[in-house]
């Protein structure tokens, strides 16, 4: 068996061992799904109906019961459709039938109808019970992540770098630096000192975000 041969069966091994929704994931948008008291983290994939739909957030809908495992609005406008055999529906599932009906799936079963993917609630624990099985009001807003700009950084000595703690104050981050002899750190500017690693720390509330800086 020739090395392409080898390479190329690899390559589909490793798409067919992902989940379509969870290589998109990587790339998804954060969104946060509200209904009554309960809160839900979602992902909203990065194609051009989910993006019309955030352009539109912070929204709220009344979504009418269907069928024992889903809710759904008819929109006042049409959305970018890119329709496909979905064939299983994953609780949590959320999606646009046609061009205008956003449906939004709280049990698992298979279908045969056509939708266009918009996003997915992450963990779908609770959900049935929380929409129940009448109308619902669901709140759907975009969701600020909290992370580093960079995780890794390599410096030359006497070099300085900013980085920051993206999606909250930056009066509320707290800074420090595993070993001040190789790099020091204020309101996020690293500095370089001598040659080794160290991790630049950021704390935001009771969680710390790292950067490890090597300097050379």
């Amino acid at each position: 068996m020739s090395k392409r041969i080898v390479i190329v069966l690899l390559l589909m091994l490793l798409v067919i061992g992902f989940p379509a929704n969870q290589v998109i994931a990587s790339n998804g948008n954060a969104v946060n799904m509200r209904v009554g008291d309960e809160s839900f983290a979602c992902t909203f994939y990065e194609n051009d109906t989910a993006k019309a739909l955030l352009e539109s957030m912070p929204v709220k809908y009344k979504m009418s019961e269907l069928n024992g495992n889903e809710k759904y609005k008819y929109l006042s406008e049409e959305l970018p459709t890119n329709e496909k055999n979905v064939k299983h529906i994953k609780a949590g599932d959320i999606m646009l039938y046609g061009a205008d009906c956003l449906v939004f799936f709280y049990k698992s079963f298979n279908t045969s109808y056509e939708y266009t993917p918009v996003g997915y609630v992450r963990n779908p624990k609770g959900l049935e019970n929380a929409v129940g099985k009448k109308q619902v009001t669901i709140r759907f807003s975009k969701k600020k992540e909290i992370g580093l700009s960079r995780k890794s950084l390599t410096l030359k000595q006497g070099k300085t770098k900013t980085v920051k703690l993206k999606g909250v104050k930056a009066s509320k981050v707290k800074w420090s630096s595993s070993n001040r002899k190789i790099a020091t750190v204020i309101k996020g500017k690293i500095k370089a000192k001598r040659a080794g690693t160290a991790t630049i720390i950021a704390k935001y509330g009771k969680k710390k975000y790292k950067c490890r800086v090597f300097v050379f």
